[in-house]
């Protein structure tokens, strides 16, 4: 068993290192540096944090280091989200994460918060947390996070097991799939050991799940510059398939567009209060599916807030250039049914309540 603990841990160590060095090449090694370079940065750094913990977690270090743990809680909530952005950041059409994908790091954020918190205590009650964790088979709250944590690294990875499942048909990215699958299934092995760690507390478990993951990493340095192509083969295919169920296949796309411009600034249809995507869709002969995928796909808009720009700056000429006309009767000139929804929509177009926009206008006058 020595011998084993020595052997893994000198490996995995091995492997930790070449991992940093990795990650730091994405930023420091290349003329041109892509998004997905310096995302994968990010993950090489986690995973060369997590590998490190797993060799002082198997050698029962961290209770005379507790400093050392620092971190280890924060990267494994972290790595799974980052990896799943990387993904993205590769398979999807348009290269760049929304901001709106960012929440996927809150967990990861709150431990980090956590993190720092712990490391404010003092030594000895560190030692002595550690301690009841590494050489008792009680539970603890730290542990709970760190299952929390496993679940939702485990989550992710099934996520991308899916997708990279889903398109196993195309012969095209077979073999690259096959080993996306062959880690990503690794990866969700790896949490296993782990699992039984905080359950009997045998330290050599850390190892073997460390081992597992230093597998990972090691098969991904050496076919590092097979991933963006293999993964830009995915995004081909997904973007084909996504092409082949579209409803607006067969469909003249600009004349659509010249239709539906003409519908708004010439019939001005905005101004009938009772307009739904169902009885706009009529008017251009198409299907409310058929016509909000055009909205969505050629004007990145939604068929609300289409239908609404049309209604605010009609009001907002309404409002400057008829300065005695009633708000209440503009709001039904211009298609709302409310005067509230009218004041909230006004609002969050331009920022002001039509009062203001109309008191404003005076002003300047």
């Amino acid at each position: 068993m020595e011998l084993f603990r020595t052997s893994a841990s000198v490996a995995i160590l091995f492997c930790s290192a070449m991992t940093l060095l990795m990650g730091i090449e994405q930023l420091t090694g290349r003329v041109e540096r892509a998004r997905y370079n310096v995302v994968f940065f990010f993950i090489s750094i986690l995973s060369a944090i997590i590998l490190f913990n797993h060799v002082l977690f198997g050698n029962a270090v961290t209770p005379s280091y507790p400093w050392s743990a620092f971190f280890y809680l924060t990267a494994l909530y972290a790595i799974g989200p980052i990896t799943y952005l990387y993904y993205l950041l590769l398979i999807l059409p348009v290269r760049r994460i929304r901001l709106r994908r960012i929440w996927h790091l809150v967990p990861a954020f709150i431990i980090l918060c956590l993190d720092i918190y712990l490391q404010t205590k003092p030594y000895t009650l560190k030692q002595q947390v550690l301690d009841a964790i590494f050489h008792s088979t009680g539970f603890h709250f730290l542990l709970l996070i760190q299952y929390i944590g496993g679940a939702i690294f485990v989550t992710y990875q099934i996520i991308l097991l899916v997708v990279a499942i889903s398109l196993l048909n195309k012969k095209s990215i077979r073999n690259g799939l096959r080993l996306i699958i062959f880690l990503e299934l690794i990866n969700v092995a790896s949490v296993v050991p782990g699992i039984f760690w905080m359950i009997y507390r045998h330290n050599e478990l850390m190892l073997v799940s460390g081992l597992m993951t230093s597998t990972v990493m090691i098969t991904v340095f050496l076919t590092n510059n097979r991933f963006p192509r293999i993964l830009n083969l995915m995004k081909r295919e997904l973007i084909r398939r996504r092409y082949k169920r579209s409803f607006l296949m067969g469909l003249d796309i600009d004349t659509i567009r010249v239709k539906l411009f003409s519908l708004m600034e010439k019939e001005h249809a905005y101004r009938d209060g009772d307009m739904t995507l169902r009885t706009l869709s009529q008017k251009m002969s198409l299907t409310p599916h058929q016509l909000s995928q055009f909205l969505n796909e050629q004007l990145k808009t939604s068929f609300a807030t289409f239908i609404n720009k049309y209604r605010v700056n009609e009001a907002k000429k309404l409002l400057s250039e008829n300065a005695d006309q009633n708000i209440l009767t503009i709001c039904y000139v211009v298609g709302f049914n409310s005067k509230s929804s009218f004041n909230t929509v006004f609002k969050k177009l331009t920022g002001r309540t039509p009062t203001v926009f109309r008191s404003q206008l005076k002003n300047k006058e």
